[in-house]
């Protein structure tokens, strides 16, 4: 509900009682339990909503709204399933830019993005890798933001052991401070201090990043074998295993393959945040339960 507010204030929204829109949608969820899908990899997806409604035309803030929720069955994300997905990196279109309302979740930071998908779904991607920077370098000097509408995150063997670090772009208002984005950082870093992600060694330490890497940067992680995972993580996607990245002009950067398409991190995240959602792990600090 935090995200929501900070998203409304930014377009000048009217305020709303976020702690009865929660109390709502539980009851809205109790209404409407037989429409939760019991399969695997499938939710019930809600969706707040809130649009301006002053009745009057012209170039100002409403001081009117309709506050919403939408629930929806979902399967899964990408129509791979679990295969993992393709990116092409794309910065001749902007995404987000410095002083945006990327950093807000608003309806309007998506339009933009279609046409660069559609274009990539024609050359065999099934997604866009948005890069931000200069135009008039290499693309491969620009930085890397977001997957399609996923937070992005990258696995890198260290050079000197097994330990493995763990890069996602920061939250520098270009960036969606994604739940689930905060989700795999919070459980990762957790891992390191008391070792609880079943799929990887205990052994193994797990260093996060939240810092700016490019393209040239996977291209080095990947040509030193070093660069063991990519997936983009969201609410309806939770982790999405990411298998190549084309750039025009050069090789596809391509990720080890993985049966069931996520690597062990990946997977350690996919499986621990699937099971704090559908109960089998509590964790009261992250679940409200609707009963």
């Amino acid at each position: 509900m935090e995200r929501m507010t900070r998203s409304a204030a930014r377009v000048a929204l009217p305020a709303f009682n976020a702690d009865a829109l929660l109390e709502l949608i539980k009851l809205l969820v109790m209404i409407d339990s037989r429409w939760v899908p019991q399969s695997p990899g499938c939710s019930l997806y809600i969706r707040p909503t809130l649009i301006g409604t002053r009745p009057s035309l012209g170039v100002a803030p409403s001081d009117e709204a309709m506050l919403y929720v939408i629930l929806s069955p979902t399967g899964p994300y990408f129509r791979t399933g679990s295969k993992a997905v393709r990116l092409l990196a794309v910065g001749e279109h902007v995404r987000s830019w410095p002083g945006g309302t990327a950093g807000y979740k608003l309806g309007i930071n998506y339009p933009a993005c279609f046409s660069p998908q559609r274009e990539a779904a024609k050359m065999g991607y099934q997604q866009v890798l948005w890069l931000l920077g200069d135009g008039d370098r290499d693309f491969v000097d620009m930085k890397v933001t977001e997957a399609g509408s996923m937070n992005f995150f990258v696995v890198v063997k260290r050079e000197d052991g097994n330990d493995l670090d763990v890069f996602t772009p920061p939250l520098d208002g270009t960036i969606l401070p994604g739940v689930t984005r905060e989700s795999c950082i919070t459980l990762l870093r957790s891992h390191s201090l008391e070792p609880s992600l079943d799929s990887l060694s205990p052994y193994i330490a797990v260093h996060v990043h939240e810092t700016s890497f490019t393209v040239g940067d996977m291209h080095k992680w990947s040509s030193e074998n070093r660069l063991l995972e990519a997936f983009g993580v969201g609410t309806a996607a939770v982790v999405s295993a990411v298998g190549a990245i084309g750039l025009e002009g050069h090789p596809d950067i391509e990720i080890p393959e993985y049966t069931g398409g996520l690597g062990p991190v990946g997977r350690a995240l996919y499986t621990r945040i699937t099971d704090i959602q559908e109960g089998k792990i509590e964790f009261r600090d992250w679940s409200y339960v609707c009963a």
